[in-house]
């Protein structure tokens, strides 16, 4: 989805695909006014950009209790189908036309992240994930579910903005978006979803990796584990009482160390 960083190599391209597959089951009721055909479509993820269009299009009488759950399904599912077709810029307008319709659309401000995140600006998909993440109690049946690939998308996305920053050697960048990823895992923490937030790069499978983005990722592993860091002395005190345990008393660990340091190696 990204023309430089590789979203795929935090999982979060399979992220996404389960946000669109979980925001579709919340229109049950919706999906009963649309046509048997297409109904059957949609539920199993075949339906196409051109049959949703074509049904956009079509004024079929609706009840009106329904009517703006249907017009935000159709749109959700034209913007997820757009997102698929890498054509962002529209499905980023499709979010805004479903938001318009309903402004407290949960589907929708994922649907927004995700065409944010392909086109690579990655602080708006941040805030849009935040969005939905604030929505969650109208999630429905879902409620389980779909915060925890909400967190996994943000925390995802929120890496990719400190990477991007690290790439463009624009450190502002690089630490905000580090310290919204740790916003995000603080979330999760508070609410137990802890095992939803993305693994820091570091974690990601070597062959998803590519060659050049080595050093940029390790670089953000670091920034990640700096910045979490509460108190800076707090790992310096615990690893010198660790180390108190059993270094001779006579012996100066300053020394010791320049002692290493400075001894010949064979190579």
């Amino acid at each position: 989805m990204a023309t430089f960083i590789p979203s795929e190599m935090l999982g979060l391209d399979q992220t996404i695909d389960a946000m669109e597959k979980t925001s579709i089951a919340e229109y049950t009721d919706a999906l009963q006014e649309v046509p048997g055909e297409l109904r059957a479509r949609i539920e199993d993820g075949t339906a196409t950009l051109d049959e949703i269009e074509a049904f956009l299009q079509q004024t079929p009488p609706i009840n009106d209790d329904l009517k703006s759950a249907l017009l935000e399904l159709l749109l959700v599912k034209q913007g997820w189908l757009l997102v698929r077709a890498n054509r962002l810029t529209e499905a980023l307008q499709t979010s805004n036309k479903a938001l318009k319709n309903k402004a407290q659309s949960t589907t929708g401000w994922t649907l927004k992240s995700a065409a944010l995140v392909g086109l690579e600006r990655f602080e708006e998909a941040c805030q849009a994930f935040n969005q939905a993440y604030l929505l969650k109690s109208n999630l429905g049946t879902h409620q389980v579910t779909y915060p925890q690939a909400i967190i996994k998308g943000w925390s995802g996305c929120a890496l990719l903005w400190g990477l991007q920053g690290i790439i463009q050697l624009e450190s502002k960048t690089a630490q905000a978006g580090v310290e919204e990823y740790l916003r995000v895992l603080d979330h999760a923490k508070a609410e137990h979803l802890g095992n939803s937030v993305m693994a820091p790069s570091s974690q990601v499978t070597p062959e998803f990796v590519p060659e050049e983005l080595q050093d940029a990722l390790e670089e953000l592993d670091v920034m990640v584990r700096l910045l979490s860091i509460k108190d800076p002395f707090d790992g310096w005190r615990a690893l010198t009482k660790e180390i108190s345990k059993d270094w001779p008393k006579d012996v100066s660990a300053v020394d010791a160390i320049r002692e290493q340091r400075d001894r010949p190696w064979n190579t």
